[in-house]
């Protein structure tokens, strides 16, 4: 919502509010927490912090690497 709204950087919080508990649940990283990195990393673009962006994106390709493989939707979806 906060993203829609435009509201970046309350947006940017809460991704990274995501991440912290979805830690907390689980000590390995899953499908879901590559998705929250794949809209945390699309935040950073709106910022235009880019070096930011690049980083998460990198991680959220890694994460759905291990967990669904490269040949899957939501891997090719951080390469668009």
């Amino acid at each position: 919502v906060y993203r829609n709204q435009g509201n970046y950087e309350k947006a940017e919080s809460m991704y990274k509010k995501s991440l912290d508990l979805n830690a907390e649940v689980s000590a390995k990283a899953t499908k879901e927490t590559g998705k929250i990195m794949l809209d945390l990393a699309n935040v950073y673009v709106l910022q235009g912090k880019f070096d930011e962006a690049e980083k998460t994106y990198i991680q959220a390709l890694s994460v759905f690497k291990e967990n669904v493989g490269e040949l899957s939707a939501d891997y090719a979806s951080v390469l668009n």
